[in-house]
């Protein structure tokens, strides 16, 4: 039984150099439009040298954009077949390949980089435990000065009511 072959779907990126073409194309032809429109509307005193040279620009900005459209949408239809002719060459050299071998001699490094990891990592956990009974600690302290400047502060408030109601029957 044979198997069919696979059919390449077709993406955006296939229709790219065609869009691109257009938009390059509708570029071309706004320019000359704008660029138009506005020579006429600025012109009031009849047309000189620089209009001229405008209206020149503009008929030369418009062909060089068409050409630079047209090498695009010829040349490009060429390069995305070329890429799509590359993209199956290389699926198919992807398949025959091995993606993953070990060999007995990697086997020796393989074991001591995963004792290293094994001892950095215990490492690891046994100081990220004693940063925590750090943090704990200092939690604690920070509670009881907290705890404390709240004391002290409400002593103040105390001790400010009291003379400001002593000042104020003193006063009548």
């Amino acid at each position: 039984m044979s198997e069919k072959p696979k059919k390449k779907k077709r993406s955006v990126a296939s229709k790219y150099p065609t869009r691109q073409a257009l938009v390059y194309s509708g570029a071309a032809f706004l320019i000359v439009i704008v660029g138009l429109k506005t020579v006429l509307n600025v012109n009031e005193e009849g047309f000189g040298l620089i209009e001229y040279l405008t209206i020149g620009g503009l008929a030369l900005e418009f062909s060089m954009l068409l050409l630079y459209a047209w090498t695009i949408y010829t040349a490009g239809k060429e390069a995305y077949k070329q890429t799509l002719a590359e993209e199956a060459a290389a699926e198919e050299e992807q398949e025959e390949e091995d993606i993953f071998e070990i060999s007995p001699q990697d086997i020796p490094e393989f074991v001591d980089v995963m004792a290293t990891f094994a001892s950095k990592s215990g490492k690891l956990s046994t100081q990220i435990a004693e940063n925590n009974l750090l943090l704990k600690n200092q939690a604690e302290e920070l509670k009881k000065v907290t705890e404390g400047m709240n004391k002290l502060i409400d002593e103040q408030v105390s001790l400010k009511v009291r003379q400001e109601i002593q000042r104020i029957l003193s006063a009548k």
